[in-house]
C-alpha cells in the first residue's frame, strides 16, 4: 500500500445520495482485536440522515456486518462465503485477529490483505451458517462495468458533510466516472460520497430485485460527491483472491462457493 494511498484513506468519507443505492463499510488500520457486528434493525430515529441518503433495512441485508475497533473506530464488512468475511485492508491489518457475530453467535477471525486496499478474513473458529442465510457474490465483470453504470453503496458511516455518525445502515447511489486502469480503482461521482466508517463496505451493481453483485469496495472519497472503489473485478485483485480462495475452507461466493449458498 502506497504512502498516497494511506494519504486517501485517512480522508475517507462517505456522503450517499437520494433515490440512489449504497454499501456498508468498517474499519480502523489499527485495529486487532476488533468486533464485527451483524445488527438487528434499528428502529427509526429523528435527526439528519446521510447526504441525500436513506435508511438501510438490515434485514434485507443480512450478510453486511458493521465493525467497532479500538478508539471508538467503525467500519463496514460483508460475509462472502462460509468462512469468509471481506472488508478494507486499512480496517484491518495483516494478521489481525478479531471476532464477528453472526446472528447469533460469535466467531473468530484472522485477516490477510490481497491487493489495493482489499482484505479477506477467514473465520477460524467452528461456525454453522443460520439457517437461510445468503452469502453476497463478488462480481466477475460480466458484462463489463461501463462509465455512466450506476452503483449502490451501504455503509455505517457519516450521515452528515461535518462527519456525524449515528452507527445505522444507510444507502446511497453514485455512477462511475472513470474505469480501473493501472490501478484497480473505479472513481464514481455525484449522488455518494464515501465517508469515515463506510471503508471496507461494498459498492454493488444492482441487476434486478434478485440479482446484485460485489463489484468492489469503498476505499476513500472527498466527503461530498466523489468516491474511490477498489476494485474487486481487476484482473490482478481477483486472480489473487482466486488464489487465496483455492485453499481448503476458503470458499467465496462469485470465485468457486457453491451457488445455493450465495445471493443471486
Amino acid at each position: 500500500m502506497t504512502g498516497r494511498m494511506r494519504h486517501r484513506q485517512r480522508r475517507n468519507v462517505l456522503a450517499l445520495g437520494a433515490g440512489l443505492l449504497g454499501a456498508a463499510l468498517i474499519g480502523s488500520a489499527e485495529a486487532e482485536d476488533a468486533d464485527f457486528l451483524m445488527l438487528p434493525p434499528a428502529p427509526p430515529t429523528p435527526g439528519p440522515e446521510i447526504l441525500g441518503g436513506e435508511k438501510s433495512d438490515p434485514k434485507a441485508w443480512p450478510a453486511t456486518l458493521r465493525f467497532d475497533g479500538p478508539g471508538g473506530t467503525l467500519c463496514t464488512a460483508t460475509l462472502v462465503g462460509a468462512r469468509v468475511i471481506l472488508t478494507a485492508s486499512h480496517c484491518m491489518r495483516d494478521g489481525a485477529v478479531g471476532r464477528a457475530f453472526i446472528i447469533d453467535d460469535w466467531v473468530d477471525v484472522r485477516c490477510e490483505p490481497v491487493l489495493s486496499d482489499v482484505t479477506l478474513c477467514l473465520i477460524v473458529s467452528p461456525f454453522v451458517p443460520p439457517e437461510g442465510l445468503r452469502f453476497e457474490r463478488l462480481s466477475a465483470n460480466t458484462p463489463p462495468l461501463r462509465v455512466s453504470d450506476a452503483l449502490l453503496l451501504q455503509g455505517y458511516g457519516c450521515v452528515t458533510p461535518e462527519g456525524t455518525r449515528r452507527g445505522e445502515l444507510f444507502q446511497g447511489g453514485a455512477v462511475v466516472e472513470t474505469l480501473p486502469g493501472r490501478w484497480p480503482i473505479i472513481r464514481t461521482r455525484g449522488g455518494a460520497a464515501v465517508c469515515p466508517g463506510d471503508s471496507g463496505g461494498p459498492a454493488y451493481r444492482v441487476f434486478s430485485a434478485r440479482r446484485r453483485e460485489i463489484v468492489g469496495l469503498n476505499t476513500a472519497g472527498d466527503q461530498v460527491v466523489t468516491s474511490e472503489i477498489s476494485a474487486i473485478a481487476h484482473a490482478e485483485v481477483r486472480a489473487v483472491i482466486s488464489t487465496w480462495a483455492s485453499a481448503p475452507g476458503r470458499a467465496i461466493c462469485g470465485i468457486n462457493e457453491r451457488s445455493e449458498l450465495c445471493h443471486d
